[in-house]
């Protein structure tokens, strides 16, 4: 929800970041009760700022009250982190962030330091925590929670990276303030730029990015079976602990644990995370493809949360069928009531998420942090058009997407500067705007690599600033667009080969391979 209303009515975010400033102390006390330092933050609260979790959860199967452990979800300070940053870069209110953010987010931070501990294998691991899952509450490796959630560790170097930044930007006197209030001493930040290399996070050998450690060796489970007893197993867990089973031993999520990474995160700064941590990423659209099919089949959706991440996830693995899928079912779940919740009041933070996917996926907007926004729409086929309104850097603008144009206008920014507003980049056009100046651009799009192939195809030539409209740096960044825009420069023909892979051939003895077996399935 945060995002919504920070594009919207900030004003709301900033009273939802100052009513965290003022549990700061509380956090700190639960931090110290826990035996660590900084602050940490309890996964559900109130007024008090003190941890209100549940300890029991009725389960209506059994008929049994179970043992709820949800308060080990720690990454609630990450969040919590993650949301003052968004508005400290979008809002740039300087006096808010100095007073108010910096300490709460260095605070945080310090907090992570301490509940990271080195063990002999030479890495940093963080133990006693639970992901966004909420099916597994404990594990062989540390007995409460799990090890090495693979999402809380990811964005604990991302936290720290931010830390740097959050330096850099303050004066020597503001610099000395901050650390004094959340005491990070040199010895601290050094052991967080250690952490930040060292940190545990286990990739399998087939390239799949580990829940937690310890999760190859759990077991798989039989779905099929299940749905033929019980039908819904949207809540398997009461399912298997009514059965007397644990959801702990089992490779089944309530929904995205570690895909979560790329609901927050652009791909490009997930894997140079986890290549800072050793490991290879040679494709990471490829593997975010092979992570996305692989926790597909091995998540309930428990949660109707879970539907916003998998359409996100789907349009950045190229998927369009998966995507309007999971939109909608996060569109009808208070509509048809999927809960059985709706008459206590609608799922906010779901009605939040499918307006997320209607402007990141289908409109294709993303902003950058030069402050560039990207527009990049894939409306789906029914639609003919999409209007809107979306503060950008406390300015207005109105947009008008089209399937083959965008109309773009700022309605309220200083109309005394003649500055230009942007840039804004429609596929090989950058765009800047005047005040109550309005632009139309037309813009070309190809919804998956096959259909641009097809393309390629027919037309025997392409101009690069076609291919930019297609492929920009921004996403994926990776090695392979570039590869493939040198060959597009210089294309003769893309004849398919007999590896079921299309060939794009650049001049004599030279080629570049593009694996279209993802579209074709």
């Amino acid at each position: 929800m945060f995002p919504f209303y920070l594009s919207r009515v900030h004003e709301v975010c900033k009273a939802h970041l100052l009513y965290r400033f003022k549990r700061l102390p509380n956090a700190r006390l639960y931090a110290r009760e826990n035996g660590y330092e900084g602050a940490m933050y309890p996964w559900q609260t109130s007024d008090t700022g003190n941890e209100e979790t549940q300890i029991v959860h009725y389960n209506p199967i059994s008929g049994l009250w179970d043992p709820d452990h949800s308060c080990r979800q720690r990454h609630v300070g990450i969040a919590i982190f993650l949301n003052a940053w968004r508005y400290w870069t979008e809002i740039q209110d300087r006096d808010f962030f100095i007073d108010v953010l910096v300490e709460m987010m260095l605070s945080i931070a310090m907090f992570w330091q301490s509940i990271a501990h080195e063990e002999a294998d030479g890495h940093y691991h963080i133990s006693g925590v639970m992901g966004p899952d909420e099916f597994h509450e404990t594990s062989d490796e540390c007995g409460s929670g799990v090890t090495d959630n693979a999402y809380t560790n990811v964005m604990v170097v991302w936290l720290f990276d931010r830390v740097k930044d959050i330096l850099d930007s303050l004066t020597d006197n503001e610099r000395h303030v901050a650390l004094q209030k959340s005491g990070l001493s040199p010895d601290v930040l050094h052991r967080m730029d250690d952490i930040g290399t060292r940190l545990y996070v286990e990739i399998s050998d087939e390239g799949i990015l580990q829940q937690f450690r310890g999760y190859a060796s759990l077991k798989e489970l039989d779905m099929d079976t299940y749905r033929k007893r019980y039908g819904n197993v949207k809540r398997i867990d009461r399912i298997l602990k009514a059965e007397g089973l644990s959801p702990d031993h089992y490779k089944m999520a309530k929904q995205p644990d570690a895909l979560m990474l790329y609901y927050l995160l652009p791909i490009s700064e997930i894997s140079n995370i986890l290549r800072r941590l050793g490991h290879v990423i040679d494709d990471e659209v490829a593997f975010l493809r092979q992570n996305y099919d692989y926790y597909l089949a091995r998540t309930s959706h428990g949660s109707t949360l879970s539907y916003t991440v998998m359409a996100k996830i789907a349009n950045l693995c190229g998927r369009p069928t998966f995507e309007w899928n999971w939109f909608m079912e996060d569109a009808r779940s208070d509509i048809f009531d999927r809960q059985g919740t709706t008459g206590e009041g609608i799922h906010c933070a779901v009605m939040a998420g499918t307006l997320d996917i209607l402007l990141s996926n289908f409109v294709g907007l993303r902003q950058h942090a030069d402050g560039s926004v990207v527009l990049r729409p894939t409306l789906p086929k029914h639609w003919n058009c999409v209007r809107f309104r979306q503060r950008i850097k406390g300015k207005w603008f109105e947009f008008e997407v089209s399937k083959k144009d965008i109309k773009l206008c700022l309605i309220d920014g200083n109309i005394n500067s003649d500055e230009p507003t942007g840039p804004f980049y429609v596929g090989n056009n950058k765009l800047l705007l005047c005040p109550w100046s309005s632009v139309t651009v037309e813009y070309t799009n190809c919804a998956s690599m096959s259909a641009f192939v097809d393309t390629m195809l027919r037309t025997k030539f392409i101009r690069q600033s076609v291919v930019d409209m297609h492929l920009a740096d921004a996403e994926p960044a990776a090695t392979p667009v570039s590869i493939l825009r040198l060959a597009l420069q210089s294309l003769q023909s893309a004849p398919i080969g007999t590896d079921e892979r299309t060939y794009l051939l650049m001049d004599t003895g030279k080629r570049v391979a593009v694996d279209l077996r993802y579209e074709k399935s």
